[in-house]
């Protein structure tokens, strides 16, 4: 395991998602996610976003009866894609969804249930 994976806030597990990506109502073709966590993920896009750029996320749960909202920002891309770090999760049911998502494909379930209790949402509880 290399050592930025062990330093994240929260744990990203790989993933193979249909995700819709939208910039100011235009879609952003892309083959799915590499990985997600409940701070950010990795969508293999099509094309290079600039850093900074805002986007709307929707992850396609269930055959795609049920969407993870989201809002996010670009924060790097990479040839495989482009990294995006989550502003809000857009809903309690749209939480829940990642919640339960990251949580059933962690190889260290112990550690991400730690991960949940010391933070509210995306935000570390204060100590």
């Amino acid at each position: 395991m290399d050592q930025g994976f062990s330093q994240r806030e929260f744990t990203r597990v790989p993933t193979s998602l249909d995700v819709r990506v939208t910039v100011g109502g235009r879609a952003i073709p892309n083959t799915g996610s590499q990985n997600v966590s409940l701070k950010g993920m990795l969508i293999h896009t099509q094309e290079a976003l600039p850093k900074g750029t805002v986007c709307n996320l929707s992850i396609l749960l269930a055959g795609g009866e049920i969407e993870v909202e989201i809002e996010g920002v670009v924060v790097n891309n990479y040839p495989e894609g482009t990294a995006f770090q989550f502003n809000k999760i857009l809903g309690v049911d749209s939480f829940e969804h990642l919640r339960n998502l990251v949580l059933y494909n962690a190889q260290d379930t112990e550690q991400v249930e730690d991960e949940f209790r010391t933070h509210i949402g995306l935000k570390k509880k204060a100590e």
